[in-house]
């Protein structure tokens, strides 16, 4: 059917991207291995530049199941037992933030069924910005060719986040 075709091109395409920002993390200098707080650090920022907008719902929270497989994964498999729990809690948030269920041609989100609301599609830009200091800026998919641009009232927001 075609929703099946459409999750498994989704699925292919995100599964790729992420394995390939997860791999790059824990390669990133070849001349010594990355701390287990370096790599998080890394991974978060590349979980971070990824952004989607799925029209169906279950392909939308399938998509945030897989690509958290995928960062679990590598996680486990360079911290070992030294795994931060709070960690993978921002990963999650980070994805729920980052793609999205909407509608990529009327710039809104949707609802479960896939019907338009009056919401624009709201996407968080990550950053790092000193020591454990994360910024969350929110940008909303505009109107004007599919341009990202400040979310109305969405301040700069600086947390503490304690894993990074």
């Amino acid at each position: 059917s075609a929703k099946t075709a459409s999750r498994r091109w989704f699925g292919a395409f995100v599964y790729t991207v992420a394995t390939r920002f997860a791999k790059t993390a824990t390669h990133t200098n070849p001349r010594r291995a990355l701390t287990n707080h370096e790599w998080e650090k890394y991974c978060f920022v590349a979980v971070g530049s990824l952004y989607g907008v799925e029209l169906l719902h279950d392909n939308c929270v399938a998509c945030h199941e897989w690509l958290y497989k995928i960062v679990e994964g590598e996680y486990k498999h360079v911290a070992r037992k030294q795994q931060n729990p709070a960690f993978l809690d921002a990963v999650w948030y980070v994805l729920e933030r980052n793609v999205l269920n909407g509608n990529a041609l009327s710039l809104k989100a949707v609802d479960e069924n896939g019907n338009d609301t009056d919401e624009p599609i709201i996407f968080s830009e990550w950053s790092i910005v000193t020591g454990d200091r994360v910024s969350q800026r929110d940008f909303r998919l505009g109107d004007a060719g599919g341009q990202l641009g400040p979310a109305a009232g969405a301040p700069l927001r600086l947390e503490r986040h304690p894993h990074l």
